[in-house]
């Protein structure tokens, strides 16, 4: 098995290298060409917090995403007291993996023709909230329904996949022009916190205790069942929180009203303003203290100099007539 992963995975590495290219030969938009910013840590961090739409926006997506986390890793667990194979179980992680994909497509389609992001991310977590509880409900009271089960969890895979797009597109329009690879990352990091530590807490709810033992067979079986509809019953709490919150978010898509123009006046307003006044020229009729001086000085120096060339010229007059006598 492990043997036919690693084929497919190199397979599609190489058709990735042949088909893939670094970027496109024409930018596909005026925001292809903006200068992404690069910036530090810590600048990052400041930048991220002092950003409220964004904060909002992250927790509002790391809940959701972190409970659904959590319900794959402990779905064998969840499952086990309501008699569900492990070849269902594969059934049920197929089928929420299709209809992801699908709702992942349509998705992305919906997003670029309406530029809905906050109402759609409402909708979408409404629709969570109505889906868990409907199979909270199933569970509970028509444990033996399988195709229900089935049934619920594609419209929860539709859902529930297609949410990560939405906020992974609706964070890039928060933050522009930030690198949306550092955002997604941050998102998902956060997601993948509150993900081990949802996982955490279903498992110790689900864990059997010491005092399990002493019941009988059917009320263990209940007790278990019990157990498992608390730990789904989770993702209908968190994404409850989540919906909430993506009301508060301001809708400020940046990125979707960005415009080169804009800056480019806005540059060059800064540019005349930064630019210096012109120095005096140095023939200006308004003569400085230093040249003032250095005027009156030379003046001095002239009128000296003409005192003397007349004293010289009459010694010179007066020797003349005394040796004409």
């Amino acid at each position: 098995m492990m043997f036919t992963h690693a084929i497919m995975i190199f397979i599609g590495w190489i058709v990735f290298l042949l088909i893939m290219r670094e970027k496109p030969s024409q930018p596909p938009s005026a925001v292809a060409e903006k200068e992404v910013e690069r910036l530090s840590c810590k600048i990052i961090g400041e930048t991220f917090s002092s950003n409220p739409n964004f904060v909002m926006l992250v927790f509002a997506f790391a809940l959701p995403f972190g409970s659904f986390q959590a319900i794959g890793t402990l779905m064998s667990n969840l499952f086990d007291p309501y008699g569900y194979s492990p070849t269902e179980l594969a059934y049920i992680a197929l089928d929420m993996l299709f209809f992801g994909v699908l709702g992942t497509v349509l998705m992305g389609k919906w997003l670029d023709k309406t530029k809905l992001y906050k109402l759609t991310m409402n909708v979408l977590g409404s629709i969570v909230i109505l889906v868990t509880v409907l199979i909270v409900c199933s569970l509970k009271f028509y444990p033996d329904n399988k195709v229900a089960i089935y049934i619920l969890f594609g419209l929860l895979g539709f859902s529930a996949i297609g949410f990560v797009p939405l906020c992974f597109a609706f964070g890039a329009e928060l933050t522009f022009p930030l690198e949306p690879t550092l955002v997604t990352g941050t998102m998902t990091s956060f997601g993948s916190i509150v993900g081990g530590a949802i996982s955490l807490l279903g498992a110790l709810v689900i864990k059997d205790r010491a005092s399990d033992d002493d019941l009988p067979e059917d009320e263990l079986i209940e007790l278990r069942r019990t157990r498992s509809l608390y730990v789904v019953f989770l993702i209908t709490v968190s994404t409850t929180i989540a919906t909430i919150l993506s009301f508060c978010i301001k809708e400020d898509l940046r990125r979707l009203n960005y415009n080169p123009e804009d800056e480019t006046t806005k540059v060059k307003a800064e540019e005349i303003e930064n630019e210096e006044p012109e120095t005096p020229n140095s023939f200006s009729e308004t003569p400085t203290p230093n040249s003032a001086t250095k005027l009156v000085k030379a003046e001095d120096s002239a009128e000296v100099q003409s005192q003397s060339d007349n004293i010289q010229d009459k010694e010179k007059e007066r020797w003349v007539e005394d040796d004409v006598i």
